[in-house]
């Protein structure tokens, strides 16, 4: 059986006013927060390494299951590249020449250089890392014991490069001479709110099957997982399927499993309104003791993705202007003075007046657009 999941994603241009001269056009300039994504990039890489069986285990007869679940470190781009360094962490279940069974785990660090064109140090990548292919094969040391591992690894990097940036536009507009139309529309914007790598972990206490005197081998796996967002947390729920090798007193192995809930909450940003969040989730280690017919289980499992938020905003896409038609002043040419409340926009002051902003602060030497508290103003009307 396989599990596909798509994720579809509209994009389109807008060209939205965010700069007029002449005639006496004033705009109300904004800006909000965007992000650009650069590039997406996929390289695939070996990864070799000769491992070596601990002291005191038996060699290898032959290899039963084995896990090997990457671990991204750390990652980052610089000139054009994108560094990426992380661990392939490798569980090996194998029966001993002597009969038996028994586990070793290894930690096998990597680093890969892959070129993200057009991205510089001011961008941010998301990585994603997945295993494709493993090949591992016994290998007898100078004595003629098969303690020795060869590891060939097929490992799948996916690059993400963001770039963030102030996105300019106008919400409001007016003439000061001549009659002005304008038209806007709503447009979304999507930017980066966090590039989410994190790990939490599940503990759960869990019966013995029957008829297991011991654990041989124990393993977890997501089947599946669900998000939602409730009060400024991406609350992530899904199945965990918990996977058992049992070996009774004779010796004999049988395979044992059960699908257990999990919960975790992944606190938003506060800068990210209306969250757009597909985590990858995946396991990147188990470990168990056993008591009292009993197992204690605790997973780590892995949080990887790109956490964005959307902003829908009104924006101006069109100007018109009648140069036929001067506006007809609602108040006479000169120098007025207006008190203005504390917090009043000088914007709407300006408006109402049939000024310009810049006029208004020039005048009174101040460069905020909101007033701090209940001030008089001058208000030059040419």
């Amino acid at each position: 059986a396989a599990t596909v999941r798509l994720k579809m994603m509209n994009v389109k241009e807008e060209s939205p006013v965010a700069s007029a001269e002449g005639m006496g056009i004033q705009l109300r300039k904004t800006t909000r927060p965007a992000t650009r994504i650069v590039c997406q990039v996929t390289k695939s890489f070996n990864v070799c390494e000769e491992l070596e069986l601990a002291h005191g285990k038996g060699a290898v007869a032959c290899l039963l299951r084995m896990d090997t679940c990457p671990k991204l470190l750390d990652s980052k781009v610089v000139a054009g590249k994108a560094i990426i360094k992380g661990e392939l962490l490798v569980h090996l279940l194998y029966q001993g020449e002597q009969g038996g069974c028994d586990t070793m785990d290894y930690i096998i660090p990597f680093s890969q250089m892959v070129d993200v064109d057009n991205a510089d140090e001011q961008c941010v990548c998301d990585v994603r890392l997945n295993v494709k292919n493993v090949n591992v094969e016994p290998l007898c040391d100078k004595d003629g014991d098969a303690r020795l591992l060869s590891f060939d690894a097929l490992v799948c990097a996916t690059v993400r490069v963001h770039r963030s940036y102030e996105m300019m536009c106008s919400n409001d507009c007016y003439s000061t001479k001549y009659e002005c139309n304008y038209q806007t529309k709503t447009v979304n914007t999507l930017h980066l709110a966090e590039v989410v790598n994190r790990n939490f972990v599940y503990k759960e206490n869990l019966e013995l099957p029957p008829g297991v005197a011991r654990i041989a081998d124990l393993w977890c796996q997501v089947l599946s997982s669900n998000l939602e967002m409730e009060n400024n947390e991406a609350v992530l729920t899904g199945k965990l399927n918990v996977a058992i090798f049992g070996e009774n007193n004779e010796g004999e192995i049988d395979y044992f499993d059960k699908v257990v809930d999990f919960k975790e909450r992944q606190p938003l940003p506060e800068n990210c309104n209306e969250p757009l969040f597909t985590p990858e989730l995946k396991v990147q280690s188990c470990t168990f003791a056993t008591a009292n017919a009993q197992i204690e289980l605790r997973c780590e499992i892995c949080i990887n993705g790109s956490l964005y938020g959307v902003t829908k905003m009104p924006v101006i896409n069109e100007i018109a202007l009648d140069p036929n038609k001067e506006k007809a002043a609602n108040v006479s040419k000169g120098l007025y003075i207006y008190l203005a409340d504390e917090g009043e926009g000088l914007w709407d002051i300006a408006k109402r007046y049939n000024t310009s902003i810049e006029r208004i602060m020039e005048d009174n030497d101040v460069n905020a657009e909101y007033t701090t508290d209940r001030t008089m103003l001058l208000i030059p009307v040419l």
